[in-house]
């Protein structure tokens, strides 16, 4: 048999934007469960982020073979056999 739960909502505190309320499940009387919610109006807000910049897609990328490989073409007195493991990875350049 399921028993009730009862619950019981209690203001913590309402503002301009704000309110907070307690919320504490019981059953049989006895505090199964408490938590504290709050709530927000729709307003706008800060933007913390940066407006992402036109770069070349990652398929368009030379890999990271490619990219040894043209290195050590250039300057093959620095970039030799060691530079040429299998590690992938795609430098953007910008």
């Amino acid at each position: 048999p399921k028993k009730q739960i009862v619950y019981e909502v209690d203001p913590i505190r309402d503002g301009g934007s704000f309110t907070t309320r307690r919320v504490t499940a019981k059953q049989d009387g006895v505090p199964i469960f408490s938590t504290s919610v709050s709530f927000q109006t729709q307003e706008d807000g800060f933007s913390h982020q940066f407006e992402m910049p036109e770069v070349t897609p990652p398929e368009e990328l030379e890999t990271d073979f490619e990219f040894w490989s043209q290195m050590a073409k250039q300057h093959p007195e620095r970039f030799a056999a060691p530079m040429m493991q299998a590690l992938e990875r795609r430098p953007v350049k910008r």
